[in-house]
C-alpha cells in the first residue's frame, strides 16, 4: 500500500481492554473483541506500507483498562502529528536513526492517567517530540492523590501512603524507538529534570500493607517495561516527608531543598552473570 498524503482531522479513538492478571500493567495481548469504537482494518503487510506525508490533527485517544468492576484510564488530548516518508520496509526495520520515517513531529496538550479506584491521577502537560533533534520534552508532570493526605491511606483500596510528585522542564534525548516497539525496552541516552517536588505522608495509625516504604530502586524495578537510561540529571529537587506516629495526633516533618544529582546507568534490566 502506497499513499501520497493521509490526513486525519479530529479523530477520536476509544479502546476498551478487559481483563489482566494485575492492575499495575497493561496486558501483553489485546484481544480484538476487547476493542470498541475504533475502525477495524485488515492485516497489512508492513513491508508494503508507505506514506509520503502523514498528518493527524486534534486527535483524542482514550484507553480504558477494565478489571472486574475497576477501571483505569489513559487519555491523550489534542494530539498533533506530522511525518514524512513513513515506511516499514526491511530497510527501516532496524535503522534507529530513521524510526520508520524520515522526520516527524508530535505534540499533545495533555496526557491524563487515572488509576484503578480513582484515588490517583497523573497529568502530563505540553508534550513535544521531534525526530530531527531526537528530543522529547514535557512542560510539567503532576502525580496527584485525590484525597487529603490525612485521609488517603484510609480511603484508597491498597492503603498506600499519600504521595504527591510534581516536575517541570523535563527533557529526554536519544530515544531508541526501535527497541521500544520491538523489544518493549525504553532506552534513553539522557534525561534531565529542571525542578521537582516530592511530598509523602505516612500515617502509622492507618491500615498498613507493609512495614516499610517502597524504595526508589524498587520503583524502577517495578516499571511496566524494561528501561535503560544512560545518564540522568536532577536539578533543584525538594523532598518533604511527613509521618504520624502510632497513637499520636501530630505528624513530624522532615524537608530537604535544593537537592541536585546525576545518575548513571539507571536500569531495571538484569545484568548477565559473568
Amino acid at each position: 500500500i502506497a499513499l501520497r498524503t493521509l490526513v486525519l482531522s479530529s479523530p477520536q479513538i476509544i479502546i476498551d481492554i478487559y481483563g489482566s492478571n494485575t492492575r499495575d500493567t497493561l496486558p501483553d495481548v489485546i484481544h480484538p473483541d476487547s476493542i470498541s469504537e475504533v475502525t477495524t482494518v485488515p492485516p497489512i503487510n508492513p513491508g508494503k506500507l508507505s506514506i509520503s506525508n502523514l498528518v493527524i490533527r486534534d486527535a483524542t485517544v482514550l484507553l480504558r483498562h477494565h478489571i472486574d468492576n475497576d477501571i483505569a484510564s489513559y487519555e491523550l488530548d489534542w494530539l498533533q502529528t506530522s511525518a514524512k516518508d513513513l515506511s516499514t520496509d526491511s530497510t527501516t526495520a532496524n535503522n534507529r536513526s530513521r524510526h520508520w520515517f524520515d522526520r516527524a513531529e508530535l505534540s499533545a496538550q495533555r496526557f491524563r492517567y487515572t488509576a484503578f479506584d480513582g484515588s490517583r491521577v497523573t497529568t502530563v502537560d505540553s508534550i513535544f517530540y521531534r525526530t530531527s533533534r531526537d528530543i522529547f520534552t514535557v512542560g510539567s508532570l503532576l502525580a496527584d492523590p485525590q484525597y487529603e493526605m490525612t485521609e488517603f491511606a484510609y480511603k484508597n483500596r491498597d492503603h498506600v501512603d499519600w504521595t504527591r510528585t510534581s516536575a517541570n522542564g523535563i527533557s529526554i534525548h536519544g530515544i531508541d524507538l526501535q527497541a521500544l516497539a520491538r523489544e518493549k525496552t525504553l532506552r534513553i541516552d539522557s534525561l534531565a529534570i529542571a525542578n521537582a517536588e516530592m511530598e509523602s505522608y505516612k500515617d502509622r495509625n492507618a491500615p498498613q500493607q507493609g512495614n516499610r516504604k517502597v524504595m526508589f530502586h524498587e520503583t524502577i524495578q517495578r516499571l511496566p517495561l524494561k528501561a535503560d537510561v544512560r545518564t540522568a540529571h536532577l536539578g533543584d529537587i525538594t523532598a518533604i516527608y511527613h509521618e504520624l506516629p502510632q497513637f499520636e495526633t501530630t505528624a513530624g516533618v522532615i524537608k530537604f531543598t535544593g537537592l541536585t544529582g546525576d545518575l548513571h546507568g539507571l536500569s531495571n534490566i538484569a545484568s548477565e552473570a559473568e
